[in-house]
């Protein structure tokens, strides 16, 4: 049930409860009407209509309980939904920042294999702080200076 259809409802039982309410005036009004014709009611009348407004009186009241438990087992339904929705967002917005969209450059390992291995990049590091330029690096390693490059930002 959603909410728009939650709160029409809500305005339907409370239309029902102001007409019992406005037929429990009307009986009593009756009832003083009556009483002040007759300045007496008989007690059959007094009773009858005694009856009818407690008749309505706990109809009202069986109502009034009944949407109010209703009311909550909707509400609770309601911040279940809400609780589940901000699981299921917070789940995406983790898929969608863990998930790597971007393509692996050369992923099915086509084309020329490349010289530079983890232990030439380290090596290209190592002389590169110890002062050597990249022209005395490649010629030491039978590099070009491209591939130095390379090794040295990777």
């Amino acid at each position: 049930m959603t909410k728009q259809l939650l709160v029409q409802k809500i305005t339907e039982l409370e239309k029902t409860i102001a007409f019992q309410r406005t037929q429990i005036s009307d009986l009593s009004k009756e009832l003083q009407c009556s009483y002040d014709e007759n300045q007496t009611v008989s007690r059959v009348e007094y009773d009858k209509l005694l009856e009818e407004a407690s008749f309505f009186k706990n109809q009202t009241q069986l109502l009034i309980e009944s949407n109010k438990k209703e009311l909550k087992r909707e509400r609770l339904r309601h911040d279940s939904l809400i609780e589940y929705y901000e699981a299921q967002t917070t789940e995406l917005q983790a898929l969608k920042a863990g998930a790597d969209h971007s393509r692996k450059h050369n992923e099915r390992g086509a084309g020329r294999k490349t010289k530079i291995t983890p232990i030439v990049s380290q090596l290209v590091r190592e002389m590169r702080d110890s002062g050597n330029t990249y022209l005395e690096i490649a010629a030491a390693l039978e590099l070009s200076v491209g591939t130095v490059h390379k090794a040295f930002r990777s």
